[in-house]
């Protein structure tokens, strides 16, 4: 079933240096009130397709140093 999407690159770096990677690396992370805030906006938005799924992503969201937090936040935030 097709599914309005939210991608969130929470971090720009990651610890390879792949030759066909578009990511312009720097040492940004996402803090977790913008990713709640952002999250919370696209999960209350009406959108057409009944689906919402939210991604974490970037360079290597795993280096995130809240990587868990994160996580429960978009958990908690996802619960019908």
């Amino acid at each position: 079933m097709p599914a309005n999407f939210l991608d969130l690159h929470i971090v720009d770096f990651c610890q390879l240096d792949c030759k066909h990677c578009y990511l312009n690396k720097g040492s940004s992370i996402m803090p977790l009130e913008m990713l709640i805030s952002i999250c919370t906006d696209f999960l209350q938005t009406d959108f057409p397709l009944p689906r919402n799924t939210l991604i974490l992503s970037g360079g290597e969201p795993l280096l995130h140093p809240d990587f868990i937090e994160a996580c429960n936040i978009m958990r908690r935030l996802t619960v019908v």
